[in-house]
């Protein structure tokens, strides 16, 4: 049974500062700016461009790829800021940059068994805070920002397949290894500090993620019944200027997906929505579409999503 779901609203909160590299245009929080802050604002505006009312919200998602805090979840938080008097449920799903797809697949299942009907996805993360500036590649490559859906049940909209598969001999790959219960916050100090900032092998990750790449769009088409060609729109996760050669050797034309990563970076758990975002507000998809979204995430995970728009 294919999940009818509908995106009913796309909300989006850029920090008010950016930084230009020569590889492109990055936005970073400054001042009084943090991550809180665009999660809620960008919840705001899909409640807006929905025209829905909070009242009519039955759960609240965090699909960040870091959260806030450790404790409470990052969704939490945000039901805090947005409808603290209301007792709806709030919870985090996590695949880091693919949090997003992750979200949209166990959330359409829950609108389809009729456990809820509105359901609040709020992604997005500021690595710009925990970048290593030493290590050019990925403090040119990413951005911060925040980007929030509306997923509803609806007769129009349809989940037509999802898969997603983790890899764990890329595990370390890319990873932040301090903060957690295996390295403490305390322990921080000037000799181990890099390992409390992100670090990403990079060559290692592009060389495994073409193979896997290629591997979940046979997937894709095999055990959906649906043609490449027959899919209108890809959305993949921008992970990084090496974008175009992955749809390159999947023989995908340029016409045929989303490649703003020169424009706006990697925003990570943020990355698959806002560009889904963009292609809606570029009117590169319509309502019938058949759109895929895809991506591979620290893990090293594969995540693919294929939604009649």
């Amino acid at each position: 049974m294919l999940n009818q779901i509908e995106i009913k609203g796309l909300g989006v909160s850029l920090p008010k500062q950016s930084v230009t590299f020569k590889s492109g245009t990055r936005y970073r929080i400054s001042g009084r700016e943090n991550h809180l802050q665009l999660l809620v604002e960008s919840a705001q505006d899909a409640l807006k461009k929905s025209g829905m009312k909070l009242d009519e919200i039955d759960a609240i998602v965090g699909a960040c790829a870091v959260g806030l805090q450790p404790i409470p979840c990052t969704a939490a938080l945000v039901h805090e800021q947005l409808s603290p008097k209301r007792h709806i449920p709030a919870f985090d799903i996590n695949s880091t940059c693919t949090s997003f797809i992750s979200a949209v697949d166990i959330v359409s299942s829950q609108i389809a068994s009729g456990k809820y009907k509105n359901v609040l996805i709020v992604a997005g993360d500021v690595p710009s805070i925990a970048l290593n500036a030493e290590d050019k590649h990925s403090y040119e490559l990413f951005g911060d920002g925040a980007v929030s859906t509306i997923l509803s049940s609806s007769q129009y909209g349809k989940i037509l397949y999802s898969n997603q598969l983790t890899y764990s001999k890329g595990a370390h790959m890319t990873q932040i290894a301090g903060g957690g219960t295996s390295l403490p916050s305390y322990h921080i100090n000037d000799n181990n500090r890099p390992l409390y900032q992100f670090h990403m092998e990079g060559r290692k990750v592009l060389k495994l993620s073409f193979d896997l790449i290629d591997e979940m769009m046979r997937n894709v088409t095999k055990d959906s019944g649906i043609k490449l060609d027959e899919i209108d729109m890809i959305i993949p996760h921008q992970a990084s200027p090496a974008l175009g050669l992955v749809m390159k050797k999947l023989g995908i034309e340029k016409d045929k997906y989303i490649d703003i990563v020169s424009e706006y970076g990697n925003m990570v758990s943020a990355s698959v929505p806002f560009a889904l975002h963009y292609a809606i507000q570029k009117e590169r998809i319509k309502r019938g579409d058949k759109v895929l979204l895809i991506g591979t995430a620290a893990g090293l995970t594969t995540n693919a999503l294929l939604l009649e728009y």
